[in-house]
């Protein structure tokens, strides 16, 4: 599965990425399917929204859990994809704190 998502014609966030040749080199060399996630060996919190479109709350999110080994995955409820930076950036702060914190 791969996992690149393309840039939405009415983003803008394609005109704000660096477009150095130096900068897109490294994300060209990038593996993003799910075979370079299994080869991940650290501790992974998986957050996704529960209002969040379902191909991130399901298919996505769950081949990652499957890929990385011992991941852990939390579902926002109430949250959507934007909840890190617009709507509740303290509620997702605090999973990833505790998530940090945890023996």
């Amino acid at each position: 599965m791969d996992l690149r998502i393309p840039f939405p014609q009415d983003n803008n966030l394609r005109s704000r990425t660096p477009r150095n040749p130096a900068w897109l080199k490294q994300v060209r060399a990038l593996d993003d399917t799910v075979a370079g996630y299994s080869a991940i060996r650290a501790t992974v919190l998986l957050l996704a929204g529960s209002n969040s479109p379902k191909l991130a709350t399901k298919r996505i999110l769950d081949e990652l859990h499957r890929a990385i080994v011992g991941s852990t995955v939390e579902i926002l409820d109430g949250l959507d994809h934007n909840a890190p930076d617009e709507k509740a950036p303290d509620i997702v702060a605090a999973h990833v704190l505790r998530f940090l914190q945890a023996p």
